[in-house]
């Protein structure tokens, strides 16, 4: 008898099977000869003839739920899609990561040696489903309950080893006694690292030589600048909360006056460093009784309406002894009180973190700016608000898993395939860098932000292309940019800001020439929330007769289809 049993268990069980999770794998049904494949449209399955597309590469993740538990994503939609079931159906499907068990997939081995894959997701009242194929219907996968199917079976065959992710390098940037901005490593000697939780504070002053403003002018002013808690939330969403910023709005009390400041410090313009710095010690210093400046990192001064001075960021160098020993200040004017609600405050906070200007200085206008309203260190005038997924990096909040960074070889051409994903998720890839220059000039892929309340074709989304330049200053009209957003398209909405029709659409093709290189961005197809995009980087030497920079001048070309 306990022979009997032995025997029934050998022929009969599976056991648990570890995965070198190192590798991507190809999974071959051996009743069919087949390779399980994702469909292009990026959420069915399909079993195909073997070839080398991403398609078919599996990649498992070890999961903490079981020993021999498993999630299987595809090398062509990226770790943001896991393999999902529907059970109801009893198909398989691709869906974005939900952190749901029918993700789940336990790796059993069986009596002949091959795997098995079962859905940790139990259908009340049944068994555990199956990976399977249907022959009666071409082979295509499906779901089973049934043990004794022979097509349950499939064979995990390496494919390739899954290689760390490429970093990006530290890039060169110009030097400190240029500027201190750039878009390179931020200089923390200096500025706030922003993460963790940083304290501001809001503080209402007018000048000798104005009026005392009008009751509720304070409250007005604040809600402009922070609209509650509305900038907090912006840094919360935008870091994945990876930052906790917290304000204090210090109102003047009812009935009383605002603290008025000596006319001497008045400036209508803050283009000096010395006459900025000595109006922030006069502020902080009359309100040294009433405010503990050592609980905040940053101080926010707005001046009164009357007073007519513009806004600007000031930032007390090393080594300064800054008042009440706060280095980061912004001060705010009447063009502050003109931008969108909390926008304003947004942005110059930004500079505490170290991120530069990407608007250029007059004579240009907002018609004229490289990156218009795609980040808030551009324009604070439109309906947009968020960063770009450089800006982002920079201030370290994206993962080294989280984004691909490629450099050329020339002459060898470089092309590039995947799916990117939208910022505002957790799971799968959300930016692609392609390095043109040595340290200074990167190629910027990433999912275009939805445009708040678009329609037609402002509304159809794709990929935003552009140029990242460490060694740029901003300083010129049509060059010289730190970020410049590639499109053909050019156009100037009041509502939604410059070059809002950037982004590359679904079936449409970006070609353009920068550092030496044509380069063209294909937008295959959406899924979900995300785009598969083939980019090809070929290297031709400068091109004759232009500058060598994409938007000096050349031809920028879009192929619909």
């Amino acid at each position: 008898m306990l022979l009997l049993l032995l025997f029934f268990l050998s022929a009969s069980s599976v056991f648990g099977q570890p995965i070198d999770t190192g590798f991507y794998y190809r999974l071959m049904n051996p009743a069919c000869g087949l390779i399980l494949s994702v469909t292009a449209d990026g959420t069915g399955l399909e079993m195909v003839q073997p070839s080398s597309l991403a398609n078919q590469e599996w990649r498992f993740q070890r999961l903490s739920s079981g020993p021999y538990n498993y999630a299987l994503s595809s090398t062509y939609l990226g770790t943001a899609f896991r393999l999902d079931i529907l059970p109801n159906e009893r198909i398989p499907v691709m869906s974005p990561v939900g952190l749901n068990l029918s993700e789940q997939w336990t790796v059993m081995i069986s009596p002949d040696g091959g795997n098995v894959l079962k859905n940790v997701y139990l259908v009340p009242g049944a068994p555990q489903l199956h990976l399977d194929v249907d022959p009666a219907r071409n082979w295509t996968p499906c779901l089973s309950w049934a043990d004794s199917s022979p097509s349950r079976t499939w064979r995990m065959l390496k494919s390739r080893r899954i290689d760390d992710p490429a970093p990006i390098p530290q890039l060169k940037v110009p030097p400190q006694s240029v500027t201190w901005y750039n878009e390179g490593a931020t200089n923390y000697s200096i500025f706030l690292r922003p993460t963790g939780q940083i304290n501001a504070i809001l503080l209402f002053v007018k000048f000798d030589k104005d009026p005392q403003p009008p009751p509720g002018e304070a409250e007005q002013i604040a809600k402009t600048l922070l609209d509650g808690n509305t900038v907090s939330q912006f840094y919360s969403d935008q870091s994945h909360t990876e930052i906790q910023l917290y304000t204090n709005t210090h109102l003047p009390q009812q009935g009383q006056p605002w603290k008025s400041i000596n006319n001497r410090f008045y400036r209508p313009v803050w283009n000096e460093s010395i006459p900025h710095q000595e109006y922030v010690r006069a502020v902080v210093a009359s309100f040294a009784d009433e405010v503990d400046f050592s609980q905040y990192q940053i101080v926010l001064i707005a001046a009164s309406k009357a007073s007519i001075t513009n806004t600007a960021a000031l930032i007390f160098p090393p080594n300064s002894q800054p008042p009440e020993s706060v280095s980061h200040f912004a001060t705010f004017g009447n063009d502050a009180f003109d931008a969108q609600p909390f926008k304003h405050a947004a942005h110059e906070i930004g500079h505490s973190f170290g991120l530069p200007d990407l608007y250029t200085p007059p004579p240009a206008r907002a018609q004229d700016w490289p990156v218009g309203g795609w980040d808030i260190m551009s324009d604070v005038f439109t309906a947009q608000a968020q960063f770009l997924a450089w800006t982002r990096y920079k201030l370290g909040w994206i993962a080294n898993d989280r984004y691909e960074f490629y450099s050329p070889t020339p002459p060898e051409p470089l092309t590039v395939r995947g799916t990117l994903n939208p910022l505002t998720g957790e799971y799968g890839t959300v930016m692609v860098v392609v390095e043109l220059v040595n340290r200074t000039r990167l190629l910027v892929l990433q999912v275009a932000p939805p445009l708040p309340g678009a329609t037609g074709d402002a509304a159809n989304g794709g990929l935003l292309v552009y140029i990242v330049d460490s060694m740029a200053l901003n300083t010129k009209l049509d060059t010289d940019f730190r970020i410049n957003v590639i499109t053909s398209r050019p156009g100037y909405s009041p509502i939604w800001g410059n070059r809002y029709r950037a982004p590359v659409a679904v079936g449409e093709t970006l070609n353009f020439h920068d550092s030496g290189y044509n380069i063209n961005v294909f937008v295959g197809v959406k899924i979900c929330a995300s785009y598969y995009y083939r980019t090809g980087v070929v290297w031709v030497g400068a091109l004759d007769g232009i500058t060598d920079r994409a938007g000096d001048g050349e031809q920028i070309t879009f192929h619909s289809p």
